[in-house]
């Protein structure tokens, strides 16, 4: 697990340490070798839409429009859920 760590900003601006496997780092890296081939890639933003980055809100609106052409209801907050059933579903220790 050396080195798979990622410092996430939650509720309340605290900080908390994650730990992820190798499998986990993969497709952030995927992403940014993806990323890296756009336009606009100088800027710090992760996540970048078609006219820049993209905030909070244009993500929601990213996934709700994403479920409703797959007809299904999908929204961010339906991924932490289906990662926190998973997690533990496959041995994940509880979060302190």
């Amino acid at each position: 697990m050396y080195g798979r760590e990622a410092v996430v900003t939650g509720k309340g601006d605290r900080k908390r340490t994650v730990r992820f496997d190798a499998k986990v780092a993969r497709a952030p890296d995927r992403y940014l070798r993806s990323r890296a081939k756009r336009v606009k890639v100088a800027t710090p933003a992760l996540w970048l839409g078609h006219r820049g980055p993209l905030t909070a809100n244009g993500i929601y609106q990213l996934l709700t429009r994403r479920g409703e052409r797959l007809g299904i209801q999908l929204y961010p907050h339906l991924m932490r859920h289906t990662f926190a059933h998973r997690w533990f579903d496959e041995g994940g220790a509880s979060w302190p």
